[in-house]
């Protein structure tokens, strides 16, 4: 018996379209609209890309804070660039900036504790 590759159902490219058409989309929010799995939304967008039908719009931030996450769109336009990565030099200053900023907030902090009276022994009467 001839094996058939896995058909995805029209139901399911209804809603990777309708989803597209409502604005750019992620392959992981394109996958759990449509309710297939990530590689076959994105091998299907790879598809579509190749015939003119979709392209990448713009790059979104994981969730490390990267332009690494293409955000796809219906049309033939032309893909998005994909920004460039930070230099050293840059990630360097960034760093040095969050570690002045912490150390600041650190010695603002100590300045701002509350000093506590000074514990006096009181004598309790019993009855």
């Amino acid at each position: 018996m001839k094996r058939r590759p896995h058909r995805v159902g029209h139901q399911a490219v209804g809603e990777l379209l309708s989803s597209l058409l409502i604005g750019s989309m992620s392959v992981t929010e394109l996958a759990a609209t449509s309710g297939l799995h990530r590689l076959v939304v994105g091998q299907m967008l790879c598809a579509w890309r190749a015939s003119k039908a979709a392209h990448i719009s713009e790059w979104g931030l994981d969730r490390y804070g990267r332009h690494n996450v293409a955000l796809w769109s219906i049309g033939h336009k032309a893909d998005a660039p994909r920004p460039m990565k930070a230099t050293q030099a840059a990630v360097n200053k960034r760093q040095r900036q969050l570690r002045a900023r912490k150390a600041l907030i650190d010695q603002l902090s100590l300045r701002a504790k509350p000093t506590l009276p000074p514990v006096t022994e009181t004598n309790h009467e019993t009855v």
